[in-house]
């Protein structure tokens, strides 16, 4: 790796771990183990998971912009995302897809179409 960063993001939350709670610090990462995804112009970034600690990680997946590091948009999932996301082509559409499973809730694929225009 190497070169400048084009933007620099938030990804995570201090305030999940008890040591940090009180320094009042700005979003600095997640207690679990995220995964990021580059395509074209977009950043997906899981919201973590601990497979040992189910208490661990959100169920979300961020999109930001590669290039400014806006946040496009939070997609809530019903369970936290236990893997890193992949990315596919089928029929001339773009498709993220990712596995997501908690206690209670059956491992399963996931996956979100990109909007036509293409990232």
């Amino acid at each position: 790796c190497g070169g400048n960063p084009l933007a620099r993001g938030e990804w995570g939350r201090a305030e999940q771990t008890p040591l940090l709670a009180a320094l009042d610090l700005p979003k600095m990462g997640s207690l679990g183990n995220a995964c990021a995804l580059a395509t074209k112009s977009l950043l997906f970034v899981t919201g973590g998971s601990d497979f040992w600690n189910p208490k661990v990680g959100e169920p979300f997946l961020g999109i930001y912009d590669k290039r400014t590091g806006e946040s496009i948009s939070r997609v809530e999932l019903p369970a936290k995302i236990r893997g890193c996301p992949m990315t596919y082509v089928w029929q001339g559409r773009q498709y993220v897809v990712f596995p997501v499973g908690d206690p209670g809730y059956p491992p399963e694929l996931t996956a979100l179409a990109l909007p036509v225009q293409g990232f």
